[in-house]
């Protein structure tokens, strides 16, 4: 009875064996998935600056090996490349994208595409259309003196980012202006072309900065402005003063309207200037506070 019992035993752990190995050679045959979780279904419509963002789930029960995410569209980005050697079964990818107003009405699709350790492949795509709005307001930019080493003071105005020097001189195109101080001239807003800018930055070098940018002060109501054509006609209606390529003086409440250069698109904007920080001390902490806002589509002024 004994014996009985333990053939009968040994013979279950072995059919058991027999199943677990078999359901294991199973799963290795399985073919590998992509799935998107947190994301709204597989396409987005946002606005330029709203980030998307969800997680890339990879099963592979025969074995991770590679991921790969390519961008369609939109300004180009070098594919982001995943290997991994270790024997994981399934792999998470934070997605994360914010489309720059540069991106403004296009439609990028991210492709991923991966492939298990018997070399099967599978690939998903998520289609992310940018919206163009009229005019983009930015809220707080703040740029820096000239001698602030924190905050840079070469402003972008098409993707509202703010450059120091060597920043500028690898994307000559995208200085449209900045700021410094000087006893003489207080606090100006200027393009990096204007001849006095050229002078006062005399100890490094401007060449190559090349965008004249034309500015007016403006008795425009900085809040009143939601239409491209408000924006225009602050411009055409400016008789305060003649527009230049730099505005002297410049004081907190002062509300000032520009004209990109033509290579950037004959694009308006206004600024109202926020706060002017200024410590006579330490000349490397002066910034300028100001909202701003922007036609988005080219316009004829």
């Amino acid at each position: 009875m004994n014996n009985f019992s333990f053939s009968s035993l040994s013979t279950l752990l072995m059919a058991l064996l027999f199943v677990a190995s078999g359901c294991k050679d199973d799963e290795a045959n399985l073919d590998p998935s992509i799935s998107f979780q947190g994301a709204q279904g597989e396409s987005i419509t946002v606005d330029p600056g709203h980030e998307v963002s969800f997680n890339v789930v990879v099963n592979m029960p025969a074995g991770f090996s590679s991921l790969q995410i390519s961008k369609e569209g939109g300004i180009a980005e070098a594919p982001v490349i995943i290997n991994d050697s270790n024997n994981k079964t399934s792999y998470t990818y934070l997605f994360a994208f914010s489309p720059s107003i540069e991106e403004a009405g296009k439609t990028i699709v991210f492709n991923f595409e991966a492939a298990d350790k018997g070399g099967r492949e599978v690939s998903k795509s998520y289609s992310i259309t940018v919206n163009t709005p009229v005019i983009s307001l930015y809220n707080s930019v703040v740029i820096g003196g000239r001698y602030n080493k924190q905050i840079g003071h070469f402003y972008s105005m098409l993707d509202n980012q703010v450059y120091f020097y060597q920043d500028a001189i690898d994307h000559p195109d995208r200085a449209d202006f900045m700021f410094y101080y000087n006893q003489h001239m207080a606090f100006t807003m200027t393009a990096p072309s204007d001849e006095y800018a050229q002078m006062v930055y005399g100890d490094i070098e401007l060449e190559g900065l090349n965008n004249k940018t034309y500015f007016a002060r403006s008795s425009a109501n900085f809040s009143a402005i939601t239409e491209p054509e408000h924006i225009t006609e602050a411009w055409n209606n400016t008789a305060i003063e003649e527009p230049k390529t730099a505005i002297h003086f410049i004081k907190v409440g002062d509300v000032i309207v520009f004209k990109l250069d033509p290579t950037r698109g004959s694009r308006y904007g206004i600024a109202e200037i926020v706060d002017l920080f200024n410590d006579p001390a330490d000349p490397k902490t002066r910034k300028v506070t100001l909202r701003i806002k922007i036609t988005m589509e080219e316009q004829n002024g």
